[in-house]
């Protein structure tokens, strides 16, 4: 008869003897707070996408995940994890958080079935320190957390699919950080760099060679390794300033537009 015992890395759980089975816990962030400044007086969590306040695309896109399993929690009809099937044997239970401070954006993901967390602090750093920090509190209890996901929530066409993805990756290297991207082939004979991207080289022609162009996005998962870095951040920064030394695995999405994310009411406009 197979046994369940604790991997030796922190949050996974896995079946010995028989067995093969291996769940991994995960925080999931949905960073919902801010000040939105690029995007005017009004706040662009609430603006309408397609019939739907901007927010809610998101919230939907984190339900069809949660359709996988439901609720564990069945004292309350709010999440407090789910679990998600992430290839033949492997799960990885999310739990998640919406890190809010509008009352309405509150009221839309408690009514999604969302826990919630508001904090009325503006800065990127703030909003990751708050929700990483509620879900360790939340959880300590319960096996502890082998990562954490972060997730925007002005990101409207990202895909449950590419987040199963994400999570897969994960589950088969829970030691390294990965992040969604998007990739497309440039031919360039002296390819530069640019900001947030990365330019490698592929095997192409002798005379014109073409280059892998990478675009990183979100969301990202972080192990569990880097939870003191991450609530140790300042100022109007995320996480994503720690990828720098600690280098993620990409998850590459087919259609870059999972990765846009809605700054101003021109992006806005901009999807009909």
């Amino acid at each position: 008869m197979s046994q369940k015992s604790q991997d030796p890395q922190a949050g996974i759980d896995c079946m010995t003897a028989e067995g093969t089975e291996r769940n991994i816990r995960v925080g999931c962030v949905l960073l919902a707070s801010g000040a939105s400044v690029r995007f005017g007086e009004e706040n662009k969590l609430l603006a309408d996408l397609q019939g739907r306040p901007l927010v809610a695309h998101v919230l939907s896109t984190l339900c069809a995940l949660l359709q996988a399993d439901g609720p564990k929690d069945k004292s309350s009809n709010l999440a407090s994890s789910f679990s998600v099937p992430v290839g033949d044997t492997d799960t990885v239970t999310c739990c998640p958080v919406v890190v809010c401070e509008d009352a309405e954006v509150n009221r839309l993901a408690r009514d999604a079935g969302f826990d919630t967390l508001c904090a009325p602090h503006p800065l990127q750093s703030d909003t990751v320190r708050d929700g990483l920090s509620y879900l360790l509190s939340r959880h300590a209890g319960s096996a502890p957390l082998g990562g954490c996901m972060f997730v925007a929530a002005d990101q409207p066409f990202l895909t449950a699919e590419s987040i199963r993805r994400l999570l897969a990756q994960f589950a088969a290297e829970p030691s390294r950080p990965c992040r969604l991207a998007y990739r497309e082939a440039v031919s360039d004979t002296s390819p530069a760099s640019t900001s947030g991207a990365a330019t490698l080289p592929s095997r192409g022609g002798p005379v014109s060679p073409e280059y892998t162009h990478i675009t990183p996005g979100n969301p990202v998962i972080f192990p569990a390794a880097m939870f003191d870095a991450l609530l140790s951040l300042t100022g109007d920064q995320g996480g994503g300033i720690l990828l720098r030394k600690k280098k993620p695995a990409f998850v590459f999405v087919s259609d870059k537009r999972e990765l846009l994310d809605i700054d101003t009411i021109a992006d806005l406009r901009s999807f009909p």
